[in-house]
């Protein structure tokens, strides 16, 4: 800002305006130069954004196109430059209201495994819904995406149980790269494994829901490959891990869980067509 003074003496009236006029025409320059750079600025940030948007894409979808050169591929020289910027650049596979942004999540989840977990939610839950008898209707695919999907971000070892399903569901349908989740899948089976005996070993208080979503889980893959009795082993471990928490009550409600677990036993008959279910199912 600038002050100009005025002077009441008529001689110097024809001075002052011709200061103030100069001020102001110094004033109208600036505001169009700033005006000017100001778009100019705009213009490239947009157009710089859109290339590297555009870039980051490419390099995105390279994950899912070629998962195993992202997962598996050595730390080369030739490679660690590739590698920094697909994990580094903000732009991925999904939008950043399909993933983690906040970071939230039980497990911090790659590249690779934000796509399953999608995959899961997005194609995974709808086929579950479509074909299987025992989860079809609007108000179960609801509960699927909603209490089930949701129950898996909270505990690691269900998360991976979903991402598990993924796996399987992406490899038996002839995807590209049907033995790259293949393997992964047996990763992921794993980490549910050893989560599930950990918390076995770390005692009765230690069970919750999430360890009981996570043994209905691998009971599902087993029934997906037909052991059926793998699977009937591991729904009446998840009726005593039921038994250890106490009063039915221990599981609120409406637990979806608990309605899973009685389709997986009455409408498999995991437990005879003899058996008195009220006496063994606490739920």
């Amino acid at each position: 800002m600038q002050f100009i003074n005025i002077s009441s003496q008529p001689t110097a009236a024809v001075a002052n305006v011709q200061r103030a006029h100069s001020h102001a025409a110094r004033e109208a320059h600036a505001r169009k130069r700033r005006l000017r750079t100001a778009e100019y600025l705009s213009h490239n940030s947009i157009q710089q954004a859109q290339e590297s948007q555009g870039r980051g894409q490419e390099q995105a979808g390279s994950i899912v196109r070629d998962p195993e050169r992202y997962y598996q591929a050595p730390c080369t020289e030739k490679n660690v430059e590739v590698n920094t910027i697909t994990m580094g650049s903000p732009v991925s596979v999904l939008g950043s209201d399909r993933r983690d942004p906040f970071d939230s999540f039980a497990m911090s989840l790659e590249p690779v495994e934000q796509f399953l977990f999608d995959h899961y939610v997005t194609a995974v839950i709808p086929v579950i819904n479509t074909y299987c008898a025992m989860f079809q209707g609007p108000e179960i695919r609801l509960l699927l995406i909603e209490q089930w999907a949701r129950l898996a971000l909270t505990d690691v070892g269900f998360c991976n149980g979903l991402l598990l399903a993924s796996c399987r569901h992406l490899s038996l349908n002839n995807h590209p790269q049907q033995q790259f989740y293949a393997q992964l899948a047996i990763r992921f089976k794993l980490v549910c494994l050893q989560s599930l005996s950990a918390t076995i070993s770390a005692g009765p208080s230690f069970i919750n829901d999430s360890s009981i979503a996570n043994v209905i889980e691998l009971a599902s893959d087993e029934a997906q490959f037909g052991d059926m009795v793998a699977a009937k082993f591991h729904v009446l471990g998840a009726l005593k891990m039921v038994q250890l928490l106490g009063e039915p009550q221990t599981l609120y409600p409406n637990s979806f869980i608990r309605l899973i677990l009685r389709k997986f036993i009455y409408q498999k008959g995991f437990l005879g067509t003899d058996q008195d279910p009220h006496a063994y199912i606490p739920v």
